[in-house]
């Protein structure tokens, strides 16, 4: 039995649209390269981007980021870069908050 009540895997969504077959080959090839998460709450427009990177194997975290939070009312979010060994692209999934729905998917 998994670990997890569900469990989904997720493909590098450039190489899903070069070859919608390539879900079953690329799903174990994503690695996480960097983490932003905007603790912020609602209509809050200077709230503080927290990253962390991981660089050849040192961590390095800023709090000092100010990029753009995904949500459109500024709620907090989550964004997850990816690098792809299939392709060598990096892609973006984005989790955020708007009007009470969670919305998931690739920048």
């Amino acid at each position: 039995m998994s670990e997890f009540f569900a469990e989904y895997g997720i493909v590098c969504p450039i190489c899903e649209r070069k070859d919608p077959s390539s879900a079953e080959k690329c799903d174990n090839f994503l690695h996480q390269k960097s983490y932003r998460i905007w603790p912020t709450h609602e209509d809050d427009l200077s709230g503080t981007c927290v990253t962390v990177k991981d660089e050849h194997k040192e961590l390095w975290v800023d709090t000092e980021t100010k990029a753009g939070n995904p949500s459109p009312r500024c709620r907090g979010a989550i964004a997850i870069e990816f690098w792809c060994e299939m392709c060598d692209s990096d892609s973006t999934f984005i989790i955020y908050q708007h009007k009470g729905v969670t919305y998931l998917g690739w920048k």
